[in-house]
């Protein structure tokens, strides 16, 4: 009977042979290990962005609401202090939004509230005391979890706007975030405090 038998060097030359495709296979393993960290990270990066968006424009629409309703709160002999006394019903109050979850648009839950407060150097140093005609407006904006049934902030913003009176033109040299590029410009942070004066016959 005649047997075949490998010479040690014929063995050596496939154990060098087999040896590159290994590496090879390292190598493809490793670049598909970091395009899916890549796309991982883009996709947390693409969200991450979305949130502070919607957050950004709720705190906004809070701010031009608290605005419209306390224009009627104005006094020329106590200026402000009617308001920070006895604010409009809608001022704390949360309001949800619902948008999309149908037709392939994801789901968008976000709120709002706004808030009244006498500035921090207000001559009485009193919180309801209005003696210098000017008043702050705080507007918190949230985006929720869409998935969740009771609210889960993922996301806020909160934008403070420093309201005034004088007997001059209208001005305004505050917040600015529409015209500005809205709530994707890069040159805003999570909080902005800014002023807007007005007359009584000019409204925002």
């Amino acid at each position: 009977m005649r047997k075949n038998f490998l010479s040690p060097c014929h063995t050596t030359q496939m154990g060098f042979s087999m040896l590159p495709v290994f590496m090879i296979m390292i190598a493809m393993a490793g670049a598909a290990i970091l395009a899916i960290s890549h796309t991982q990270n883009s996709l947390r990066h693409a969200a991450a962005a979305r949130e502070h968006a919607v957050a950004r424009y709720a705190a906004e629409a809070a701010i031009s609401e608290g605005k419209a309703l306390m224009l009627n709160y104005w006094s020329d002999t106590v200026m402000w202090t009617n308001l920070l006394l006895s604010p409009p019903a809608e001022s704390g109050s949360y309001k949800y939004f619902i948008y999309g979850g149908s037709g392939g648009i994801p789901q968008v839950k976000a709120r709002y509230r706004f808030l009244y407060r006498n500035n921090p150097g207000d001559p009485s140093g009193s919180t309801t005391d209005d003696q210098d005609g000017r008043v702050l407006i705080y507007g918190i904006g949230e985006y929720l979890d869409p998935a969740s049934s009771s609210p889960k902030i993922l996301g806020r913003t909160v934008i403070a706007l420093e309201v005034y009176r004088q007997d001059v033109l209208h001005v305004s040299n505050g917040y600015r975030a529409q015209a500005m590029g809205g709530a994707g410009h890069a040159g805003f942070t999570n909080f902005d405090l800014n002023g807007v004066s007005f007359t009584n016959v000019v409204s925002f």
